[in-house]
């Protein structure tokens, strides 16, 4: 574990983050996130860019599809309260013990 204290996570992690906003619908993010870039999970940002949670494939294809294109991605994620965030200058060691 000794090692994991040198390396930051800034050192091990992509940079080019995709996020969506917190406003569009379910379908929009099935048919333009999940189904263009093949993740499982988007962080989720105020107009700002500041990170109010989490959304998942999961939760959005939970929502049923006569519902999709009303229920904003908003009230699928999980919340920022409910997800760990790290900084890009935590140690992996820091991240191991999570």
């Amino acid at each position: 574990m000794k090692i994991l204290s040198t390396i930051k996570l800034g050192e091990l992690m992509k940079i080019n983050i995709i996020s969506v906003p917190e406003d569009i619908t379910v379908s929009n993010i099935l048919r333009n996130y999940f189904n263009v870039y093949m993740k499982s999970s988007y962080p989720v940002t105020k107009i700002n860019y500041e990170i109010i949670g989490i959304v998942s494939l999961k939760s959005c294809l939970n929502v049923p599809e006569s519902e999709r294109d009303t229920v904003l991605v908003k009230d699928v994620m999980s919340s920022k309260s409910q997800i760990k965030l790290l900084n890009v200058d935590d140690t992996a060691e820091r991240y191991s013990q999570l």
